[in-house]
């Protein structure tokens, strides 16, 4: 008896997530769910880890040798350099115009310099004058040495940056353990400024940062990072008018946020109510001629001002839309037309210009857009971005939704959401704006707490940052090279640990375009790896929906060449320079100290090739067992290092393809 022809189905590249239709409906290229993902040039992969940067070293206090110290506790030793056990001086710089650099032999420095240095740790109770170094500049009984920590802000209650007049960008994080500056390559330093106990923002107006602190209290100014945050008073910008205290201006209203626009600060306060800044002055306002309403009288309250363009606003209500136009000279003159009143915003910082549109998080609907049309007319769009993500949207706590944040970065979008109960934000949905597709979500529960999103320049580039609830500040979704595949993960102690990134994929659902019942047979995926470790699972429409493992934990040696059969194993160190060689089963680099590395033996003439850690493997992994179903789905979890999933194809057996019914 003939074998009968395989009915095969799979794709040949991925777009993007749809979680929302029957898997069985889905078009080619899109799969059901991925988290920790990225669709890059019809590739699905593993997202880049999460790495903490050592700008937030605020908890330690420089050491003190008049003061004693108890068991546990932390000191700086400014102007001191640590090798293993020994120290040395060193000179240190803090890249500033105004300060000066910490002499040699130095173990304070100037004030503003001292969150650098070593740490120590006093591992017993530590007397009056007895320092961490000895007159030989070795590490004294009593306390251990840490060349490198990293400590938390504390509580977080907002972020901005802020450019001085000089041009010069840094980045201000109000915390609960004070107000800091810090920018790469210069120190971090506590400003001048009140206690902070609830969420502010920051906005930039001219070369002055203003901080808005809430509708209960005043807003406060940033005009140089010397005198730190003040009270705004009102400035005379017109000399030819007498400012007095009936001239008829106020200090710009207290507000939970604000708008810079056609140098001008927007400020909304009470329920419907606008304030509008003088011309090329954000300190005052006229409150009868600078003063526009929202939609007066009605129920739901003023959440975000959005720019649209430069002489247009769109206004956010929890449950209405508007557009203010015509903001040229007094506020008076504006023209308000309401956009919608089915749906609104639900937290201002999630409310984000996308190229020429307003993306925005609504209670009602999900994410959704307002579209500016190419002669200036903005009307919502019905149908929500978000739509092919909605099982996602519906996990959303709504109750915490208000914390919502949402950013641009290259050619993505953002928007961290309180997902499954929880009360901070835990998970962050990412959209692939050339693509037009989602990417899903990435989610890791001790590491991806995002609190604000910032952008700022490092190392030669702009790049994305996030200020997690717990105080750190972290580089996000930024090259393989820097980051890895491992995420970041801070410890009380100022240790940093590493968690590897988990990331999976769900396929659609293959029905080899036969809407009935099936007897699948085989599987292989085409795939890209460094140090995998993944699982591989079918699910099925059917009897055995909840499916089998193909494969359980698959890895890679590090050594083992595929062919030929007889080539002896690969030596880690490289010292035959050997690690370009072909057939290897894992490309990975792991150097001593790391379980399974070894100390790499480095290029010592142009003739060497050297090695890249980056390199991966591809290869293709077929499988054979028995499920039956309409349509089948192949779920690839990976727990470690790098996978990318090039292609799938699927086969069952066209002559059991059938089962039928008997009437």
């Amino acid at each position: 008896m003939p074998v009968p022809d395989p009915i095969v189905d799979g794709d040949i590249a991925f777009v993007g997530v749809n979680a929302r239709l029957d898997p069985g409906q889905l078009p080619e290229g899109f799969v059901a769910n991925a988290v920790n993902k990225r669709f890059t040039n019809g590739v699905v992969k593993t997202r880049p880890g999460i790495k903490k940067m050592p700008w937030s070293n605020v908890q330690a206090d420089p050491y003190n040798d008049t003061t004693g110290y108890t068991t546990g506790d932390y000191v700086l030793y400014s102007g001191k350099k640590i090798d293993g056990s020994t120290v040395s001086n060193v000179t240190v710089s803090d890249n500033t115009s105004t300060d000066g650099s910490v002499a040699i032999g130095s173990t304070t420095g100037p004030a503003s310099n001292t969150n650098r240095g070593p740490y120590f740790k006093a591992v017993q109770g530590i007397a009056t004058g007895v320092n961490p170094l000895d007159s030989s500049n070795q590490v004294q009984g009593g306390w251990n040495s840490h060349s490198f920590k990293i400590f938390p802000y504390g509580t977080v209650y907002g972020a901005g940056v802020f450019r001085d007049p000089t041009g010069k960008e840094y980045l201000i994080v109000a915390s609960s353990s004070g107000t800091y500056a810090t920018r790469h390559g210069s120190h971090t330093l506590k400003l001048t400024c009140p206690t902070i106990s609830s969420d502010v923002t920051f906005v930039q107006c001219f070369n002055v940062l203003v901080m808005m602190r809430g509708k209960t209290l005043e807003p406060l100014v940033l005009n140089d990072i010397e005198s730190g945050f003040i009270s705004i008073t009102q400035e005379d910008t017109d000399t030819t008018i007498d400012e007095n205290d009936s001239d008829g201006t106020e200090t710009i209203p207290n507000s939970d946020h604000g708008l810079f626009l056609g140098n001008r600060l927007f400020v909304p306060h009470s329920r419907d109510l606008v304030a509008v800044s003088d011309y090329l002055n954000y300190t005052r306002y006229q409150p009868v001629m600078a003063n526009f309403r929202i939609n007066q009288g009605s129920e739901d309250e003023l959440v975000a001002l959005v720019r649209v363009d430069n002489t247009t606003v769109a206004a956010f209500k929890s449950n209405s839309i508007y557009v203010v136009s015509n903001l040229y000279g007094n506020a008076t003159d504006a023209i308000l037309d309401e956009v919608t009143r089915d749906f609104g915003a639900v937290s201002f910082k999630s409310t984000i210009q996308v190229g020429s549109d307003v993306w925005f998080l609504s209670s009602k609907k999900g994410i959704c857009s307002l579209s500016v049309a190419s002669h200036g007319k903005v009307h919502a769009v019905q149908l929500p971005v978000s739509e092919a993500i909605q099982p996602i949207i519906d996990r959303i706590n709504w109750s915490y939704a208000h914390k919502a944040v949402a950013a641009t970065y290259g050619n993505r979008y953002y928007c961290a959401v309180c997902l499954d109960g929880a009360e901070e934000n835990n998970a962050v949905l990412v959209y692939d704006l050339l693509q037009k597709a989602w990417s899903g979500y990435d989610q890791a529960a001790d590491v991806l707490k995002v609190k604000e999103f910032v952008e700022m320049e490092f190392q030669g580039k702009r790049r994305l940052f996030f200020l997690s609830s717990d105080g750190y500040i972290n580089l996000y979704d930024d090259d393989l090279t820097m980051c890895g595949f491992v995420d970041e993960v801070g410890a009380s102690d100022g240790e940093i640990n590493l968690a590897q990134v988990s990331d999976e994929v769900v396929t659609r659902g293959y029905t080899a375009n036969d809407i009935a019942q099936k007897k699948w047979r085989t599987a292989e995926i085409h795939v890209a790896t460094s140090d995998p470790k993944f699982t591989v699972t079918s699910v099925y429409d059917g009897p055995e929906e909840n499916g089998v493992e193909l494969i359980t934990d698959k890895t890679f040696s590090r050594t083992k060449y595929d062919k030929p059969f007889d080539k002896p194993a690969y030596d880690q160190t490289n010292t035959n320079n050997d690690f370009f060689t072909k057939y290897r089963e894992d490309y990975s680099v792991k150097l001593a100290g790391e379980t399974g590395g070894a100390n790499i033996v480095l290029p010592t003439d142009s003739s060497d090739k050297g090695f890249d850690p980056d390199l991966h493997q591809s290869s293709i992994n077929k499988y054979k067992f028995q499920g039956s179903g309409r349509y089948i789905q192949l779920k690839v979890t990976n727990t470690q290092g790098r996978l990318e999933l090039n292609t799938v194809k699927v086969g069952a057996l066209a002559g059991e393809n059938l089962i039928r019914k008997e009437v």
